[in-house]
């Protein structure tokens, strides 16, 4: 599900070029995971440059990282929108927003702002 509005054309190639990564490894990872016994763990981590973003899956949501880069804020924007629409689509889990751009002074964490996910993973307990 992509957003309404038309988009850049070198937005929607960058997307494209991690939808399928996304895919695949949440495939892969979330096996993996599971098997381990492992709540959160690291689904993409600005492996395409033109993608600054970092993925985290944890069993109660995700969570999207905005990162610096040389795209512009509307870029930063149609890209954001897509991938909350593909990572609700894989898995119907709220996205949490957090950006680490230098000067960012907030974050887009919405409803979850000052809640705290407990973690199990091999035994110990995470906050």
């Amino acid at each position: 599900m992509l957003p309404s509005y038309p988009m850049t054309p070198d937005i929607t190639r960058y997307f494209e070029s991690i939808q399928n990564r996304i895919i695949k490894r949440h495939k892969q990872l979330s096996k993996w995971a599971r098997t381990n016994h492992i709540q959160y763990y690291r689904l993409f981590d600005r492996d395409i440059t033109e993608c600054p973003f970092i993925i985290d899956a944890l069993s109660t949501h995700w969570l999207l990282w905005i990162c610096d880069s040389k795209l512009t804020t509307d870029e930063y924007d149609e890209l954001t929108d897509m991938l909350m629409a593909h990572l609700t689509s894989i898995n119907d889990l709220p996205v949490i927003i957090k950006d680490r751009r230098k000067g960012a002074s907030y974050d887009f964490s919405y409803d979850y702002e000052h809640t705290f996910t407990n973690i199990d993973e091999g035994g110990l307990q995470f906050k």
